[in-house]
């Protein structure tokens, strides 16, 4: 409640503070949108069905290492690395099964780092997320098969 004995200027400006809090966007970028969606060639990640245009209804953004509370200021977080593109019925069973979720790469520990987590995809692929929005043989600052000596 704003006190009504401030001048009604600075109670407009503190109003849109406030306003422009809560309001403060917490997802994803358009451009990293856009890439999980094209990673992912517009079906969900972990069955293959195609999914919709209606983000919520028909397809979800899953963070696999969680937002927390309020959104998170780790700046890996909203990275394609950090999203997959499910349907509803998986995302409901990954929120659902959470240890078998993590098993499988779905969702990643808060001390993770999402990119360094394998994941399992297309119901038999094992693949890493890359932060430009791609799937990669090994981790990040990794060969796909060392060299032997």
């Amino acid at each position: 409640m704003l006190r009504r004995d401030l001048p009604p200027q600075r109670r407009k400006a503190i109003k849109r503070a406030l306003m422009a809090h809560r309001l403060r966007a917490t997802g994803p970028t358009p451009d990293v949108v856009d890439a999980v969606y094209e990673r992912a060639g517009h079906s969900c990640e972990i069955c293959t069905v195609a999914v919709g245009d209606r983000r919520g209804l028909d397809h979800h953004l899953h963070h696999r290492r969680p937002r927390a509370l309020g959104g998170s200021k780790r700046p890996d977080t909203n990275l394609p690395s950090n999203l997959l593109l499910l349907c509803p019925a998986c995302h409901r069973d990954v929120e659902s099964h959470r240890a078998l979720a993590q098993s499988m790469g779905w969702l990643v520990p808060q001390i993770g780092v999402p990119s360094a987590v394998a994941v399992l995809i297309q119901r038999d692929r094992w693949t890493y997320l890359t932060a430009s929005g791609e799937y990669a043989d090994a981790p990040p600052g990794r060969t796909p098969y060392p060299e032997e000596d």
